[in-house]
């Protein structure tokens, strides 16, 4: 069966209790930055397919939300910006091993 909607999750929490209610053995995780003009926000986000329902359940988690980054930006916010990234993919992958699940880098699509 192929996915035809998305199950979007306000939080982690939510995600993974879901997640474990559907007994499911695998989750994608990415990264992504969305820029637009000057502003760039960058997230984790989480997939999980349930197969027997056609669903994909997914998960933003922002780490960062401001001016684009690059060589040129102050140091002191590039280091905020990897330390912000760096919690917060800790805590996702700490919580997803103890769910016993699989992590693939990739996302599931309907």
């Amino acid at each position: 069966m192929t996915a035809t909607a998305y199950l979007e999750f306000p939080g982690l929490e939510a995600f993974l209790d879901e997640v474990k209610r559907r007994g499911l053995g695998t989750v994608g995780f990415v990264e992504v930055s969305r820029r637009r003009e000057v502003f760039e926000e960058c997230l984790f986000r989480l997939t999980a397919f349930d197969r027997s329902e056609g669903i994909v359940l997914r998960c933003d988690l922002p780490y960062y939300n401001g001016f684009q980054l690059d060589e040129r930006s102050p140091k002191e916010w590039i280091e905020k910006h990897r330390q912000a990234r760096e919690k917060l993919e800790a805590e996702i992958r700490q919580q997803l091993k103890a769910l016993n699940v699989r992590v693939v880098e990739a996302e599931f699509h309907p």
